[in-house]
């Protein structure tokens, strides 16, 4: 059986931990990206393309997509990774590709993410009755 969930609970023993190392995570990966040239420009910069950088994020979705249909689940091998399923690897770059923009862009999407896990816990099934 499970332990009820308490946002409390959710947010004392997981979700500060979670940010903190998320955020030092995104720092580390942020370096490496900047360094290869992703994030010449400000964020404020007319020559940020934010959109361009949202477009990529789903870029990776839709790889991840391809994996699966080239093969029953968990679909074929990551190119690079071979041994892991191209899906893990898709969205292992999908949110690295999120990660990285939060960090240049200074969004606090590590907290984002616990807030809105405490609020969906909040909701009834399938967050009111939603089809899918």
């Amino acid at each position: 059986m499970n332990t009820p969930y308490t946002p409390t609970r959710f947010n004392e023993l997981t979700g500060l931990a979670f940010q903190e190392t998320w955020k030092n995570l995104a720092a580390e990966i942020y370096a490496v990206g900047k360094a290869s040239g992703f994030y010449d420009h400000a964020h404020t910069d007319p020559g940020f393309n934010h959109a361009e950088k949202i477009a990529l994020m789903h870029s990776e979705l839709s790889e991840a997509l391809e994996g699966l249909r080239a093969a029953p689940f968990p679909g074929k091998p990551d190119d690079k990774l071979p041994h892991r399923p191209m899906i893990e690897a898709e969205l292992a770059d999908t949110i690295i590709r999120i990660m990285n923009y939060a960090t240049h862009c200074g969004l606090d999407v590590a907290g984002a993410i616990v807030e809105k896990a405490e609020f969906n816990a909040t909701r009834g099934t399938r967050h009111g009755g939603k089809r899918f």
